[in-house]
């Protein structure tokens, strides 16, 4: 990680300080220590690696070398709604994506995955599903074609974020770990079903799918699925992780003012949910046998969590309820969806995993 470009994130004054560390355990552990010592933000913290990186519910996030974009922002808020405050955070993260890389069309599966389109749509006779507005429509396999030479459309997680309060005396802090894949080498081989990479996407053959808005590029509109085109041959597939940094930090806390402005996500919500991956689709909630509201993770000889990467939010048994569909989030953050009766039930992040009819999407 090149701190010298990321030094205008200090003389712009967005940040008062920022910290890049070749290895640490946990980039959320050490800004929570750096609280509790006085610090006070915004602050950043970057790693090159993380050796004891955390998921949701004391998963592991597998964190190698230069393979992927391993940061903690410390802020302070007057909501600790933490549910809310991660989905500020997914929208931050698709806009600094859409700057650096307008071509590219990440969505947001509620509540904290990012995922990004990988393959070459194909409209068929069968693919009535393509002419849907919803920019969820290419969730799965689209193409049904027989040659075998075209690929399918599958989003991928290539993000996730950790959101956690810490509190010393009077005063507490709200940080916000983000973990982006950026190239293959940051996830296990048995995780490619699930997980993708910001070099994977780049070099696929899949511009921005149609119906998936960009309201912040000002670049030409993307090819439809009418027009599609294979990406720009040549381009270079490197992530810039500098870039996204420098794209992130301002978007985020542009954001967080306005969160705190208004109190809850209602500035946010149409941008949100023109981004949610299951919005208007049919989803399934999944409950653990034990009652705990989402899988627990894989634990090792001393009981603690360890043992498994879940880059892409992998899970143990659990039982399936359904299909609902999901008809986006409330100004609260809870997940709106509709049971075949009629009936409406908002789901509050983390008390439940939901997920689409083929399995994580």
């Amino acid at each position: 990680m090149n701190k010298d470009r990321l030094a205008p994130l200090l003389t712009e004054g967005l940040l008062q300080e920022l910290y890049t560390e070749e290895t640490v355990s946990s980039t959320n552990t050490l800004v929570k220590e750096l609280f509790r010592a006085g610090k006070r933000g915004p602050l950043l913290y970057v790693a090159e690696v993380q050796t004891a990186g955390r998921g949701r519910l004391g998963r592991t996030w597998n964190s190698p070398s230069e393979s992927g974009i391993w940061m903690s922002l410390l802020d302070t808020s007057p909501n600790e709604n933490i549910s809310s405050l991660t989905l500020v955070t997914a929208v931050a993260v698709t806009r600094a994506i859409r700057k650096v890389y307008p071509a590219l069309a990440p969505m947001i599966k509620w509540p904290n995955d990012i995922l990004l389109p990988v393959g070459r749509p194909l409209q068929t006779e069968h693919d009535s599903s393509l002419q849907s507005n919803t920019p969820a429509f290419a969730a799965t396999s689209v193409s049904r074609s027989e040659d075998s030479s075209q690929t399918a459309v599958i989003y991928k997680k290539f993000c996730g974020i950790l959101t956690e309060a810490t509190s010393f005396g009077p005063e507490t802090g709200i940080i916000f770990g983000i973990g982006i894949n950026c190239t293959p080498s940051a996830y296990p081989p048995e995780l490619a079903g699930k997980a993708t990479s910001l070099a994977e996407a780049l070099s696929s053959a899949v511009p921005n799918p149609a119906g998936c808005p960009n309201p912040h590029s000002t670049e030409a509109p993307a090819p439809t699925f009418a027009g599609i085109i294979p990406f720009m041959p040549g381009i270079d597939t490197t992530p810039d992780r500098e870039a996204v940094i420098l794209a992130f930090v301002p978007e985020m806390l542009h954001l967080l003012r306005e969160y705190s402005r208004t109190g809850d996500l209602s500035f946010l919500l149409e941008e949100y949910n023109n981004l949610l991956i299951h919005r208007n689709r049919p989803v399934y909630l999944y409950r653990t046998p034990t009652g705990m509201n989402e899988a627990a993770s894989p634990v090792n000889s001393s009981g603690e969590p360890g043992g498994q990467n879940t880059n892409a939010n992998t899970d143990v048994a659990e039982n399936r309820e359904g299909p609902f569909t999901a008809l986006g989030i409330r100004a609260d953050g809870a997940l709106l969806i509709q049971k075949p009766d009629g009936d409406i039930q908002p789901l509050i992040s983390g008390e439940i995993s939901v997920r689409g009819e083929n399995g994580y999407i």
